[in-house]
């Protein structure tokens, strides 16, 4: 039983890493790993791939975090709100969007929701990556940072992103016009989940709306321990109910998702 067990792990290794390697030669071409004699070498290529929102992220940071807005946001929670808002979207959107290759699913031990999970954990391998330099840095630089709220934000809209992306994937599954549509949408949610545009700025009617995002309760979650203002309108409480809602129905619709793809084949 030990020697099977160890096999299957062994080849559950072996798919994971060689699935790994097909979806960042498609998605980095040449800039990932090179196949000679049987030998997978790194391209240096990939940590530019990796690290290039950072130019982005950080620049923005420092913009609104030097009061471009008319009033300043704190540099120990915008850079990181930033980071997580475009690792969202883009784990979203790889979900959305990942189409699955014939050539891929066929091998032994390959299915589409395997190449579902694995695209999401290369996507939260390089925002883990993206953090600590960050984090290191500012630590560095002399911030006070709260790693406790920084981290839970950083996994838990990781995995929503992932439960939500699936359950988008599945619904719109093959129409190319309600997938754009997603994109847009995802747009909108930038300016209506409390980060460039806080909520607490916003008047009274608008508020009631944009309450009922669930975002907006985990990003100003995030900003109070270091603004040290909280409101009473915000509860981390009412994002977890969805999480855990999106949780208990993600493996329904991974399953409808593969049986979706598979049936494409």
């Amino acid at each position: 039983m030990s020697s099977f067990n160890s096999k299957a792990w062994q080849n559950f290794n072996q798919s994971f890493y060689w699935l790994a390697y097909l979806l960042l030669l498609k998605t980095n071409k040449k800039n990932v790993f090179r196949d000679k004699k049987k030998m997978l070498y790194f391209n240096w290529g990939l940590i530019w791939d990796a690290l290039s929102p950072l130019i982005l992220i950080i620049g923005l940071s420092i913009l609104v975090s030097a009061g471009i807005r008319g009033r300043a946001f704190q540099l120990e929670y915008i850079v990181f709100l930033f980071m997580y808002w475009f690792a969202f979207t883009q784990i979203v959107s790889s979900m959305v969007n990942l189409k699955i290759d014939e050539s891929i699913v066929s091998k032994r031990f390959m299915a589409p929701w395997f190449i579902f999970l694995v695209s999401f954990f290369l996507n939260l391998s390089m925002l883990f990556i993206r953090f600590l330099i960050v984090y290191i840095f500012m630590i560095f630089m002399g911030f006070i940072l709260q790693p406790f709220h920084l981290l839970s934000t950083m996994i838990l809209l990781s995995f929503f992103a992932l439960f939500y992306g699936v359950i988008v994937s599945t619904i719109l599954h093959g129409n190319s016009f309600l997938q754009d549509m997603h994109g847009y949408l995802m747009q909108g949610l930038f300016f209506t989940s409390s980060i460039i545009i806080p909520i607490t700025r916003m008047p009274e009617s608008i508020r009631e709306v944009l309450v009922f995002n669930p975002l907006v309760h985990i990003m100003e979650w995030t900003k109070s321990p270091t603004s040290g203002i909280s409101y009473s309108y915000i509860d981390i409480g009412y994002f977890l109910n969805f999480f855990f809602v999106l949780l208990i129905i993600f493996p329904i619709f991974l399953y409808l998702k593969n049986n979706l793809c598979l049936s494409k084949q």
